[in-house]
């Protein structure tokens, strides 16, 4: 089973279709050199990377803008109330997500490029006025690994006609990045934890438990430094 939404946001200007969607590289297969559509610039990742070291010389805090080193209740207080929590057991927040349209509702496994393809296409089919959108404007597609994976496969073999830019979404890096953290810095916050909160923490934590250990920890940090 499959379900498509969109999410529209009247306030947010929308992209424009560039004269180019999609960086076009040259990649060597056993078949011969081929053209890879989203392809990666070795030249701009290098140059990415050396910006970013720079600021691996500093603590963490000290590399943020210097208005958010300090807590600002009133701004932390507004950014919690825009939070939309899928990881904890209460789900009442997503009564309110007033932006979201359901497109469709269908039978399509997904678990190859394939599928993909097929789920995408009928989508559009389904939704004249969003295929009409995406000829002149990108479409962001925001999902998990699995998502973003089969849709960058099917950009670079240039199947997918619709202007769509896959994206790791923010939800889901960010639970990757806490699952990770925890994982390797586990023997610090198993303690923190247990100091703060009582209890153990379990070497795989629950998403909402790992995300409030590191929050204290963040927390911690930021009164030290203020």
């Amino acid at each position: 089973m499959a379900t498509s939404l969109v999410d529209i946001h009247p306030t947010i200007l929308a992209i424009k279709k560039p004269q180019s969607v999609h960086r076009v590289v040259m990649v060597n297969t056993r078949d011969g050199p081929k053209e890879c559509y989203g392809g990666i610039g070795l030249d701009d990742i290098e140059t990415i990377m050396q910006a970013g070291m720079v600021e691996y010389t500093k603590p963490f805090i000290n590399s943020l803008p210097e208005h958010m080193q300090k807590m600002d209740n009133l701004m932390l207080n507004s950014s919690s109330a825009q939070f939309r929590v899928y990881q904890q057991a209460d789900q009442r927040e997503l009564a309110t997500l007033h932006t979201t349209h359901l497109v469709d509702e269908f039978e399509q496994p997904l678990h190859s490029m394939e599928d993909y393809l097929n789920a995408y296409t009928h989508v559009f089919q389904k939704s004249p006025p969003l295929s009409s959108y995406s000829e002149n404007f990108l479409i962001a597609a925001p999902g998990d690994w699995p998502t973003f994976y089969f849709i960058k496969k099917l950009i670079a073999h240039n199947k997918l006609t619709h202007n769509i830019i896959p994206l790791q979404g923010p939800f889901h890096v960010s639970l990757n990045l806490h699952d990770d953290h925890v994982k390797l810095y586990h023997f610090f916050y198993s303690k923190l934890y247990s100091f703060v909160f009582g209890g153990k923490l379990a070497s795989r934590p629950k998403p909402y438990r790992a995300s409030l250990v590191i929050t204290a920890a963040f927390l911690v940090g930021s009164l030290c430094v203020t």
